[in-house]
């Protein structure tokens, strides 16, 4: 789609926030409509400010860049069309929002 990602050649300590689910609500509709198999939910986290230690090949995708609305679209939890509202990312806590840029090298992913 145009997004560019890198991924992490060596292992780093990195300045974020984690995401912890706290619940989820319907969209556009009521609680018995989203009890329904395939009714559209939202998604809602916690922010936790975390000192994160990062493996070899994570994954980090920069918000400077071109399609960086697209990129937040996907990744941000709390979107609608997020890949974890829609079970893309079984689980945010494997989701991180880094508030520094890396200073670890990083190779380009095709």
């Amino acid at each position: 789609l145009g997004i560019e990602v890198q991924q992490l050649d060596e292992l780093g300590e990195l300045r974020g926030e984690g995401y912890r689910e706290t619940g989820r609500e319907p969209v556009g509709g009521s609680a018995d409509a989203a009890a329904n198999a395939g009714a559209a939910t939202r998604l809602k986290v916690q922010m936790l400010p975390a000192l994160l230690d990062v493996a070899a090949g994570s994954y980090y995708v920069s918000l400077e860049q071109p399609f960086a609305n697209l990129a937040v679209a996907a990744l941000e939890p709390e979107a609608p069309s997020s890949f974890a509202a829609n079970g893309v990312i079984g689980d945010v806590a494997s989701e991180a929002r880094i508030l520094t840029r890396p200073v670890v090298h990083m190779t380009a992913v095709p």
